[in-house]
């Protein structure tokens, strides 16, 4: 833990306000400051030093903690709960724009545009996601359109985190299932058709079940990427490595990566500072598994998979700023690669 007590130093009548802030690397208003919270009131400065004071109380020589105690709002030095392990307890409203585009074999798929906000309060946090386009516009095809007004009910999701960034649980599965009754019926009435009734069947049966909920949210590029485990605890490499399994083909398994994260401890001059995520599939799932969704017999080759992820987050409460990067897997018959960006927006 850091040592934030005062020091105490005997000074003679001839010791100057000036001598001292130079001695000690202080300005005046920070030694005046600092030294009337812990003496005697008898013994406060002013603009000089009384004459019968002989003990005047000086901050700790460290840069960062020097930081905390004269600039307790952050910015200028990175918060952290414990030794290595950032601070993740702070409220804040946040706008996020997110761009997700795929390409098959280098060539664009498709394109998504959307913006979230994001409020947080203790271990809890509401979501709500603005309108979503698909190729600069929105949804026009029906089970696009579909796809889109049943994803709408998520929200506003609240979701609990855990301390380490990542997510607990939704904690607003009776409000989505209540608006899930309410749109029903307007879409049976307005799309029809053994695929959008199949649609149907398949939402009702996840939202009946949390774990599945969650399981789902939980499996989308964006919650997957958005809530890694920043907030652990890292070595004093500044290092952290873990596993995890990113959902990469729809309605296909998950694959399985070895994720290193390296904290960059240097802060830039607008105040932000970097985690840079790389990740390497050590999954067995052969490709063809993959390609056709089951298995076939052994000694195929295996999946070859990277991703690459930067985050960069604000130093005045640790709440991620931006993220850029991109997943690639290369399989037998085509490449899939899945650029992720996310930015904080500003009124």
């Amino acid at each position: 833990m850091m040592n934030l007590a005062p020091k105490r130093c005997r000074i003679t009548k001839e010791t100057t306000l000036e001598e001292l802030c130079v001695a000690f690397n202080l300005t005046k208003e920070q030694l005046r400051k600092y030294h009337n919270i812990y003496c005697p009131k008898q013994d406060y400065i002013g603009d000089g030093i009384p004459k019968h004071v002989e003990i005047i109380f000086l901050p700790p020589d460290e840069k960062d903690l020097r930081e905390r105690i004269f600039n307790p709002d952050g910015g200028n030095y990175i918060l952290y709960v414990s030794e290595n392990t950032l601070e993740y307890n702070k409220p804040y409203k946040k706008r996020y724009g997110i761009v997700q585009n795929v390409f098959h074999n280098d060539e664009h798929q498709t394109k998504l545009h959307y913006e979230i906000e994001l409020n947080r309060t203790n271990s809890k946090l509401e979501i709500v996601r603005l309108p979503v386009y698909v190729n600069d516009q929105r949804p026009d095809l029906m089970m696009e359109q579909i796809a889109d007004k049943i994803g709408g009910i998520l929200y506003p999701l609240v979701l609990q985190i855990n301390d380490n960034g990542t997510i607990r649980a939704v904690l607003s599965n009776n409000e989505i299932q209540n608006r899930w009754k309410q749109l029903k019926p307007e879409l049976q009435d307005y799309y029809e058709g053994p695929i959008a009734e199949g649609l149907f069947k398949i939402t009702e049966e996840q939202l009946k079940n949390a774990a599945i909920s969650l399981k789902k949210i939980k499996d989308s590029i964006f919650y997957a990427i958005f809530f890694f485990p920043l907030y652990d605890t890292f070595n004093n490499e500044k290092k952290l490595t873990f596993q995890m399994e990113l959902s990469i083909f729809a309605e296909k398994p998950k694959l399985l990566y070895e994720v290193t994260l390296v904290l960059d401890p240097e802060i830039s001059k607008s105040q932000k500072f970097i985690i840079k995520a790389s990740g390497k599939c050590i999954d067995d799932k052969i490709i063809e598994e993959i390609e056709n969704g089951e298995q076939i017999s052994e000694g195929a080759k295996v999946i070859e998979s990277h991703f690459n992820f930067i985050y960069k987050l604000n130093t005045k409460d640790n709440s991620i700023f931006s993220i850029y990067g991109e997943v690639e897997v290369k399989l037998a018959r085509f490449n899939k690669r899945i650029t992720f960006e996310c930015y904080e927006q500003f009124n």
